[in-house]
């Protein structure tokens, strides 16, 4: 009777184990907490579409490199107005070239490749059963996903899509009226890239605590597998230079709408002088480019890893040189995020201007200067050497920079 009674309870608790994990289409397929079906999320959404349109555009635009002044069919009936009777227009020609950099850099190659296999491989050649929020992973897909329906809804947008280019360098893409890509379809351009980097900051954070927290028993940091180092090196690169360019993002949007001047500086447009004072063009590039490098790594050294496995596993052998092949991958995170604190950057701040009245000029000047007298008798105290990261902290945090040698004082803009 015993017997039979625990054999009933626990049939009861198993039935309701069974049901408390119950999942619906919407749960497994859509909103989603599981690695494998995130995977395949990003695969979907950030391969196979982003890359389809943005392969699309690369065969638009190059028709037109081919055949410069031709009328196509295709051109009237996929871009509409924007290639009367066939001829493409050059506002279109800028606008393609823009949105097609951007999808293949930022959506394909950085979140669609990085998303899919990260999230499909980490933990499976870890030994976890899943990554360590799948809550943060579920809305890391849902903010990309969001990302590529602004960017897309950018194509629509009567004045044009952005067409700055991929690396939309003021004053282009900081004055609304400087051409017909400057408009509204610039600022979704914005908006959707600042979504798409706190994607990124989501997933990359979420692979490096699953990494460090969700090992396997047994499974030092040195017997990880070098897909899944290269995996770990490339989500800490995204965490240190994406928040960079999300800076320089909510700061064009601010000189943009806002009436700011981070980036603009006596602009004349057409004999007219603009209020904008202040503001340095070369600031956007710098911050652009402190993500700009490290972006070529974060593309190639997951590939690189996947590379290694996948030749070990064929030939049968061990892989060669392992804690070089570590070595290397940190040696190559060391060298992207270190190309932009260099010792350079204290050039810059010795001259750092905020925009402001003389005095306060003056001041800040003072400040900065004393800051880096003090840090830099700790550095020696402690046997650091220079101080480089201190110094891009303060550049990057006082948002001012005064470059040499190039006078940016002004800009001519032509609406043609």
């Amino acid at each position: 009777m015993s017997v039979t009674a625990h054999a009933h309870v626990d049939d009861h608790a198993h039935d309701d184990h069974g049901h408390h994990h119950k999942e619906t289409f919407v749960t497994k397929y859509i909103f989603s907490q599981d690695h494998k079906m995130i995977a395949k999320q990003y695969f979907i959404t950030g391969v196979l579409i982003m890359g389809f349109l943005g392969i699309a555009m690369s065969l638009l635009f190059r028709m037109q490199l081919a055949w410069p002044g031709e009328s196509f069919a295709i051109f009237e009936a996929v871009l509409g107005k924007w290639a009367p009777e066939g001829v493409m227009d050059a506002d279109i020609y800028l606008a393609l070239v823009t949105i097609h950099g951007t999808l293949m850099v930022f959506f394909v190659l950085t979140q669609g490749l990085s998303g899919t296999f990260s999230n499909l491989l980490i933990p499976l050649q870890i030994g976890a059963r899943d990554m360590a929020s799948g809550f943060m992973n579920m809305l890391s897909f849902w903010m990309f996903f969001v990302s590529c329906v602004v960017m897309v809804a950018s194509l629509f947008i009567e004045a044009g899509p952005a067409a700055a280019g991929w690396t939309i360098y003021p004053p282009l893409s900081a004055l609304p009226m400087a051409q017909p890509g400057s408009g509204l379809g610039m600022t979704l351009w914005l908006v959707s890239m600042a979504i798409f980097i706190a994607s990124s900051l989501l997933g990359s954070l979420n692979y490096v605590v699953t990494v460090i927290n969700l090992r396997t028993k047994g499974m030092s940091m040195t017997r990880l597998p070098l897909t899944i180092w290269a995996f770990f090196v490339t989500a800490i690169i995204g965490i240190i230079s994406f928040p960079v360019l999300l800076s320089a993002a909510l700061l064009l949007i601010m000189d943009r709408s806002f009436g700011t001047s981070f980036f603009l500086s006596d602009i004349f447009i057409q004999g007219e002088v603009l209020h904008y004072q202040g503001g340095s063009p070369v600031l956007f590039e710098h911050l652009f480019w402190f993500l700009g490098h490290p972006e070529v790594y974060i593309v190639l050294l997951p590939a690189l890893g996947i590379t290694s496995e996948i030749m070990s596993t064929n030939a049968r052998k061990p892989i060669f040189g392992y804690r070089a092949m570590i070595a290397s991958i940190l040696e190559a995170h060391g060298h992207t995020v270190g190309l932009y604190t260099s010792p350079a950057l204290h050039k810059m701040t010795e001259r750092i201007r905020i925009g402001l009245d003389p005095i306060c000029e003056r001041k800040f000047a003072a400040l900065v200067e004393q800051i880096w007298d003090v840090s830099q008798d700790v550095s020696q105290r402690d046997g650091f050497g220079s101080v480089t990261f201190f110094e891009f902290v303060t550049a990057i945090a006082f948002l001012c920079f005064q470059q040499d040698s190039v006078d940016y004082q002004v800009i001519e803009v032509g609406l043609g």
